[in-house]
């Protein structure tokens, strides 16, 4: 199959799922396009094996923001002219679909199918980043320092974006600087999990988490909140606990538990890694990702 992808370029889980499912899909023989305004970072290592279209975006003097959907659009169309593409996989309906459906409009005659893939924040229909009020930083230290009040541990905070600054001053007010450690955006996010003893993951909602599932799969047992996707992903007691969202105490005294006791942790991580292969490994997702393809063309 020729199919293209779309996603936004930066760090988050919808550029992980695309990038994941584009590099998979051409291991597989398919030839894939990425079509965004910049390279991806998941793919960067990538880049010789890539079919990149970029988006160029030309500042307009009568608009406060340069007209990303058109331009977006144009490149699409581009790109369905030439290689005659079979899907035009899209993640994120804003803007990402409409300039799918007006690049398609634009082909005239053609057989492209249109998929798009809804994450968290499109549902929401706010502007956020990671590191973002929906997050809730505070909830996440607030649990840190109740766990670090009765044993030595460091938190890691992975991301960037507005809330960073709000957190940083909680931290230090909280007077635990010492054992707080903002390390922004990487790339070595396994390497970071691999070394890591829980995950902390205490959204106000998420649509799935797939931080959880890459926690996981690095046996890194997590506390979420008991909301949106997470309740398919964590089994209570067995690769960690779920807790209502706002109940620090809770989560503190769930963390303490597996952080306290090597026999439950150790349980949880064989469990955690035994669960993602199980139920969503890379070639049995992109295998379901493949089937419905091939059904949409069908239709």
């Amino acid at each position: 199959m020729k199919i293209g992808i779309t996603c936004y370029p930066t760090y988050g889980g919808s550029s992980t799922i695309a990038c994941e499912l584009g590099l998979e899909l051409l291991n597989r023989g398919h030839e894939v396009y990425f079509i965004c305004y910049d390279l991806p970072q998941r793919i960067k290592k990538s880049i010789n094996k890539i079919n990149f279209y970029k988006v160029d975006v030309v500042p307009y003097p009568l608009f406060k923001f340069p007209p990303y959907t058109m331009a977006l659009a144009s490149k699409m169309y581009e790109c369905i002219k030439i290689h005659k593409l079979d899907i035009l996989h899209v993640h994120y309906a804003i803007p990402h679909s409409t300039s799918a459906y007006l690049a398609r409009e634009m082909a005239g005659k053609c057989n492209t199918k249109i998929i798009t893939t809804l994450h968290g924040t499109d549902i929401r229909l706010l502007g956020m980043d990671p590191i973002r009020p929906i997050k809730n930083l505070p909830h996440i230290i607030n649990t840190f320092f109740l766990i670090q009040k009765q044993i030595p541990a460091i938190l890691l905070m992975v991301g960037d974006g507005p809330e960073r600054h709000k957190a940083e001053n909680l931290v230090k007010t909280m007077k635990i600087e010492k054992h707080v450690d903002f390390i922004g955006e990487r790339d070595d996010i396994e390497n970071i999990l691999k070394n890591s003893d829980l995950l902390l993951l205490l959204s106000e909602n998420e649509s799935f988490g797939l931080v959880a599932i890459e926690a996981m799969s690095c046996g890194v047992p997590v506390i979420a909140t008991n909301v949106g996707g997470l309740l398919e992903i964590i089994k209570s007691g067995k690769n960690g606990f779920l807790v209502e969202p706002g109940d620090i105490a809770s989560a503190g005294n769930m963390a303490l538990k597996i952080l306290k006791n090597e026999k439950i942790q150790n349980k949880m991580r064989f469990f955690s890694r035994d669960f993602v292969e199980m139920h969503f490994s890379l070639a049995k997702i992109v295998t379901q990702y493949e089937d419905y393809y091939r059904k949409i063309l069908d239709a």
